[in-house]
C-alpha cells in the first residue's frame, strides 16, 4: 500500500491536511516540518507514496528532496500561482494555492493510486 507523508514546517498547517485526508480514509503515514523527517518516514514505506509538501522546506528545497525519495515516491508541491512551473519532473505533481480540501482529497487520491 501507497502512504501519505504530509511535510510542511506549519505544523498547525499539517495537522490541518492530515486530519482532513485522514478523515476521508486515506493512509496517512505521518507529518512532519522537514525534508529530512520526511526521507526518514519514507524509508520505511515499502511500497512508497506521496509526500505533499511546499516548494521549500526548512532544510532543503522540493526538488532536493525528490533526489532523495525512493522511486517508489511522488511529491504533490504545493505551490503559489507565481511557482507554478518552478518545479517540474518524472514524479512531481502540483496543486496550486489556495485550493479546497475536496481538491487536495482528490490529488492525493489519485497520486496514490498512481505508481510511478
Amino acid at each position: 500500500m501507497r502512504y501519505l507523508i504530509i511535510a510542511v514546517a506549519d505544523q498547525d498547517i499539517a495537522g490541518k491536511i492530515k486530519t482532513l485526508l485522514a478523515g476521508r480514509g486515506l493512509p496517512v503515514r505521518g507529518s512532519c516540518a522537514t525534508a529530512s523527517q520526511a526521507l526518514q518516514i519514507a524509508a520505511d514505506c515499502d511500497d512508497g507514496g506521496v509526500v505533499i509538501c511546499p516548494i521549500n522546506l526548512p532544510d532543503m528545497t522540493a526538488r532536493e528532496m525528490m533526489g532523495l525519495l525512493p522511486e517508489s515516491f511522488d511529491l504533490l508541491v504545493l505551490v503559489t500561482p507565481r511557482q507554478q512551473g518552478m518545479i517540474v519532473g518524472a514524479g512531481v505533481f502540483t496543486l496550486t494555492l489556495p485550493f479546497s480540501g475536496p481538491q487536495l482529497i482528490d490529488s492525493a487520491q489519485q497520486l496514490l493510486a498512481y505508481a510511478s
